[in-house]
């Protein structure tokens, strides 16, 4: 988030100058409150987590906790500075840096209603406290749901920040208890408005949550209660990672209350369905779930993982790419990738839009395997993938990635590719359901691959063009399919055409043939064409085609001369000067 620039005069320069700066605010309000004390507060906030976004919780809290010398103006004014700084770095605050900040603001907050062990009697509030009541609760609420504090970070740190909360882990809050009542009551609040919304609907107050956690009225606190509390109402949802007993790993696949106790179901890694009692969990693990381009991060990341627990590439994805999934399988996947809450329509997209992922999981096959991939088998190479059942799409953009990975030098496996790529497109078209011009596209794809790859052809290809800045077998495409690029590509370097002329080529032949790739022999066809005529282009400054030519041409392709001479002539004139068809 970025600010305006402040007044120069408040610029701190190092962070032991905010308490000054804090002090000197204190100053500015001795004979009561006053708008500069006001327009002060704002300043201060927004250069604080302008110059130090990491320190401005601990200098807030520290701010905060002197707000019982100013009066109920003042005061608002300053839970507007906290507020303004807790949304401001949301971002760069981690969860111990949140919480000691929005604990200290809301103990002062909260400490006129003096709630300590005695005042859990079983004595009712009366009008006004309970007025008071709801306004502090509401306020702190407001706050934690501004700042960005979720109940994975708010649990998280009620159950491994407890000593840090009490001021011994942050020097600004050294000498502020704050007692076990405020952090208890700060919990209960948020926990009943975000962790459990039913509570509202069921007049379930957070008193009254504070008094279930205690347990029986004049109940002597304990230190670990807010442990045991957060345990009890912990979100323990479906698709976390939790830690039983027995030292298992396991996710949880859903939960129960029964009278006795909270149970909860969980599935370990051998795929054993167990119920544990929320008190055998003794670890979870808080895992935030990455997002758009974080997420293919946070893949890689499981798949090393899952080498290093000796569990193969290969099984992740063949779990992934099933079609179906049942609930056991769904908490696997989301083992193997460390998920809270599996997403795998959006792991099948991941995959599926970054097929180039795919060939690292072939490479990957062939040494979990240690043995090369048989080329002429496209059946084997699908399985070893754990594509058997995949949709077309992902099983044709595999299977060139799968080759390209091991073509190696292309004159030892040229032959091989063909075969296998031919029998692969004459499989998908024979058992999947594409349409009939998917299926001829199919088919044809192959067939252009075997034209473009002919002995003929490969014979007067010159050598010097056999990598050229491209990846070993670059003639496979992954968004056309070896269809116009690759094969005006191919015929220009064949006929060293620069590179304005194969953009009129590509672009004639498209417009001229949009469903030349039905016939596939007709697209080789027209760019041979294509180049002869820039070629005499080049020598004669003319661009004609002859009659005979012109038939030729149209026969090849499916379409009559008008429609070729139109299309054609148009296209071609963007780029170079001609005399058009007669």
């Amino acid at each position: 988030m970025k600010t305006k620039a402040v007044d120069k005069s408040l610029h701190i320069k190092h962070p032991d100058t905010l308490y000054l700066a804090v002090d000197k605010l204190f100053h500015l309000s001795t004979d009561g409150p006053s708008s500069q004390f006001v327009v002060g507060v704002h300043k201060l906030a927004k250069i604080i987590y302008q110059s130090y976004p990491l320190d401005a919780p601990v200098v807030i809290a520290h701010l905060s906790l002197h707000n019982d010398k100013f009066s109920l103006a003042v005061n608002e004014a300053l839970n507007c500075a906290i507020l303004t700084c807790a949304l401001g770095y949301q971002s760069h605050w981690s969860s111990h840096h949140v919480v000691p900040l929005i604990a200290a603001a809301i103990s002062k907050d909260i400490a006129d209603l003096q709630l300590n062990n005695n005042r859990f009697d079983g004595t009712r509030f009366n009008e006004q406290e309970t007025l008071q009541w709801h306004n502090r609760g509401d306020r702190a609420k407001q706050w934690l749901s501004a700042a960005g504090v979720t109940s994975e970070l708010w649990l998280e740190a009620v159950a491994g920040h407890a000593a840090k909360m009490d001021g011994s882990g942050y020097p600004a809050l050294a000498g502020y208890q704050l007692t076990p009542a405020v952090r208890l009551l700060s919990w209960c609040s948020f926990f009943s408005e975000q962790i459990c919304p039913r509570a509202n609907r069921t007049g379930l107050r957070p008193r009254q949550i504070i008094r279930y956690a205690l347990g029986r009225r004049r109940h002597a606190f304990d230190r670990q209660l807010i442990n045991k509390t957060a345990q009890i109402f912990a979100p323990i949802q479906p698709g976390a990672v939790i830690k039983t007993e027995d030292e298992q790993h396991a996710i949880v696949i859903g939960r129960q209350n029964r009278r006795e106790a909270i149970i909860t179901s969980v599935v370990t890694k051998d795929l054993d369905i167990q119920q544990c009692n929320i008190s055998g969990i003794i670890k979870r693990y808080p895992t935030q779930i990455d997002k758009g381009r974080h997420f293919l991060a946070r893949l890689i990341r499981g798949w090393q993982q899952m080498q290093a627990q000796s569990i193969t590439l290969l099984d992740g994805l063949q779990i992934a790419r099933q079609e179906t999934l049942s609930p056991e399988k769904i908490t696997e996947v989301a083992y193997l990738f460390e998920l809270e809450e599996p997403d795998i329509p959006a792991l099948a997209r991941l995959l599926t839009e970054y097929p180039s992922l795919l060939s690292r999981l072939a490479q990957q096959a062939q040494r979990l395997s240690r043995r090369q991939l048989n080329v002429s088998d496209p059946k084997q190479i699908l399985m070893m993938l754990g594509l058997e059942r995949a949709s077309p799409l992902v099983q044709r953009n595999a299977m060139l990635e799968a080759l390209e990975a091991n073509a190696g030098p292309y004159q030892r496996t040229l032959s091989s590719l063909i075969e296998c790529y031919s029998a692969f497109c004459s499989l998908m078209a024979e058992q999947t359901k594409f349409a009939d011009m998917e299926k001829t596209r199919i088919i044809s794809t192959a067939q252009c691959a075997g034209f473009l790859l002919s002995p003929e052809l490969i014979a007067t290809r010159p050598a010097n063009i056999q990598n050229d800045g491209q990846r070993p077998g670059f003639w496979f495409k992954q968004q056309d399919n070896l269809r116009l690029e690759s094969l005006s590509l191919a015929f220009a370097k064949r006929w060293q055409l620069p590179p304005f002329a194969l953009n009129a080529l590509l672009l004639a032949a498209e417009r001229v043939a949009p469903n030349a790739s039905r016939k596939a022999i007709g697209y080789a066809h027209l760019l041979k064409l294509c180049s002869q005529l820039y070629q005499h282009f080049m020598a004669t400054g003319e661009m004609t085609l002859t009659n005979k030519e012109t038939k030729e041409l149209a026969v090849s392709l499916s379409i009559n001369d008008s429609q070729l001479k139109n299309t054609f002539n148009t296209f071609i004139q963007q780029y170079h000067p001609y005399t058009p068809l007669d």
